[in-house]
């Protein structure tokens, strides 16, 4: 039977997830026009905010530590609250559509950041924590991105086969044990350089383990993700 969505709207108004105030989209207008990408200070590798003026623009990170990744690009700081409200909602309610607010903000992604990709790579779960969520929240920011730039997605280059511990609340040690040997390349050919996408960067453990194994396949990687929390 066809629904007429305007009469369903009457009935049943949608409600902004973040206000509640009565909306058309999962966002109403009003809370749309005061998210604002981050427009300060950033790493030059790993694009996290940065408070302090640097001469050569790096993070403590990026200066200390191995990046397999070539560099990344985040578009919003996760110290923001309606940003992680917004990140949370797509993860843990069911709600993954929500994160459609960042094709308004698109045009912001630099331009190196979409040069010479073949694909693009969520970044994948195990097929257990999938089964038992119902969804990858990384696979509907990678659709955004490849619908936005004609790129095409990748969903077998990069395989989970280890279930981890889920990587909030970890100290910076155990999130990189935890995730040791927990992917799996498939190359292909014709693939050379790719786009990984996830949500949050934190400390880059997710994003850096699966560069490090597509760089043992010989492939190069950038990143895109919705938020980073910032250096300091």
């Amino acid at each position: 039977m066809r629904v007429d969505l305007e009469l369903l709207n009457l009935f049943f108004p949608q409600r902004c997830v973040l206000c509640n105030a009565q909306s058309s989209g999962f966002i109403c207008q009003r809370c749309l026009e005061k998210l604002e990408p981050y427009a300060g200070n950033r790493c030059r590798v790993c694009s996290k905010p940065l408070a302090y003026k640097s001469g050569d623009l790096l993070c403590a990170s990026c200066l200390s530590g191995k990046r397999h990744f070539e560099y990344g690009f985040s578009l919003f700081s996760y110290k923001e609250g309606a940003i992680k409200r917004l990140i949370e909602i797509a993860k843990f309610n069911s709600l993954p559509r929500v994160l459609s607010f960042i094709e308004r903000y698109l045009d912001e992604l630099p331009d190196r950041l979409l040069e010479d990709l073949d694909c693009v790579v969520p970044v994948p779960m195990h097929k257990n924590d999938i089964r038992k969520r119902g969804y990858n929240q990384c696979a509907y920011i990678a659709r955004y991105l490849a619908r936005r730039f004609s790129l095409k997605i990748c969903w077998d280059l990069l395989i989970k086969t280890k279930q981890t511990q889920h990587q909030v609340g970890l100290d910076l040690k155990r999130r990189k044990t935890n995730l040791k040997d927990a992917f799996e390349c498939r190359p292909k050919r014709n693939i050379r350089r790719v786009l990984i996408v996830d949500d949050v960067f934190t400390t880059g453990s997710t994003i850096n383990e699966c560069a490090r194994v597509l760089s043992r396949a010989k492939i190069a990687s950038v990143f895109f993700t919705v938020a980073t929390t910032p250096a300091f």
